[in-house]
């Protein structure tokens, strides 16, 4: 599958001058934040023109869906995909199977994107990483500094709470050493301020993992240190 793609850029003048500083900045963060996601979209597009017309040509079985029925048009959706390299809105046909009646999307079951999935996984993953090593806010100011997709640092804890990089399995050389194993991290809050000054902590979890690999809760805790939490 090969094809090529030409793309116009338009801009306007402004009648009083301008700098060429202003002018730099403004054609990078059109790139950042525009151009390469409309590129990645008019990809998409022509992926699709050239796969439907496979599909009604009996050219290709990569999306068949029975071996008794043949596929017909049935409609479009539209979809706002977010990536690294920007956010864009795509129109994805369907079609349906006239043997089982299947509806589905022939793009959307050949780039691999799930049912309902308005995100890549590349992006969740650089959310990911960059938010397990610092807070949130932070992690999406250094992503949206790095010129990536910038994203609430509530979109971004959401997307942590309902990834499933967290199960994840043990090996068996890591547990079954000892009879637990132990796990602490901590995080820093602020508080209510007191007498105009912003009250800093910080809060210690511990958890412990059995040779079965169960893991249970050993306590939290607030403003006390790893030696006094380590006696206990």
């Amino acid at each position: 599958m090969q094809g090529k793609i030409s793309m116009d850029l338009s801009f306007c003048q402004s009648e009083t001058g301008f700098s060429l500083d202003e002018l730099v900045v403004k054609l990078g963060d059109v790139y950042e934040r525009k151009a390469f996601g409309e590129l990645l979209k008019m990809i998409l597009q022509m992926v699709q023109e050239i796969l439907m017309y496979r599909i009604f040509h009996g050219k290709t079985d990569a999306v068949k869906c029975c071996d008794s029925g043949h596929l017909r048009m049935n409609g479009s959706f539209e979809r706002r995909i977010r990536t690294s390299l920007g956010e864009f809105k795509m129109s994805f046909w369907r079609v349906s199977c006239s043997a089982c009646g299947k509806t589905f999307s022939p793009l959307q079951r050949f780039i691999h994107l799930g049912r309902y999935q308005t995100k890549t996984n590349e992006l969740e993953k650089l959310v990911i990483e960059a938010a397990s090593e610092t807070n949130y806010r932070r992690a999406v100011r250094d992503l949206a500094r790095d010129g990536k997709l910038p994203v609430s640092f509530h979109t971004a804890h959401g997307w942590v709470l309902r990834t499933d990089c967290d199960e994840i399995d043990l090996s068996r050389q890591v547990i079954g050493s000892v009879p637990i194993q132990i796990m602490p991290d901590g995080t820093g809050f602020k508080g209510e301020g007191r007498d105009g000054k912003a009250r800093k902590g910080d809060l210690k979890v511990v958890i412990g993992i059995t040779q079965k690999g169960e893991i249970f809760p050993l306590g939290s805790w607030a403003g006390t240190s790893w030696d006094t939490i380590n006696k206990q």
